[in-house]
C-alpha cells in the first residue's frame, strides 16, 4: 500500500509541473501569504498543498485529509 501512495504521489508532482495553473486555489487559505493550490489524489485521502511562483513550484506539504485542517499553512511565505 505504501508503495502504491508513493507511486500515486510521484504521478501527481508530474502532473502539477507540467500545468501548476490547472487546480484550484485551497479553500480557507490564509490571503496574507500567496495563493497555495491543491491537488487532491484519487485513491488516497491526501493532497499535494503547492505554490505557484513566475520560476519554480513549491510543494508546501502532502496534508492526510483528516487531520486537523491547514496545520501546514505557515510553511507557505
Amino acid at each position: 500500500m505504501g508503495d502504491e501512495l508513493l507511486l500515486e504521489v510521484h504521478d501527481a508532482l508530474a502532473i502539477i509541473v507540467d500545468a501548476p495553473e490547472t487546480w484550484g486555489r485551497w479553500p480557507g487559505a490564509p490571503r496574507r501569504i500567496p495563493p497555495m493550490r491543491r491537488f487532491l489524489l484519487q485513491r488516497f485521502p491526501y493532497a499535494i498543498a503547492y505554490q505557484v511562483h513566475p520560476d519554480l513550484t513549491t510543494v508546501l506539504a502532502i496534508v492526510y485529509g483528516r487531520r486537523r485542517p491547514l496545520y501546514w499553512v505557515g510553511r507557505a511565505r
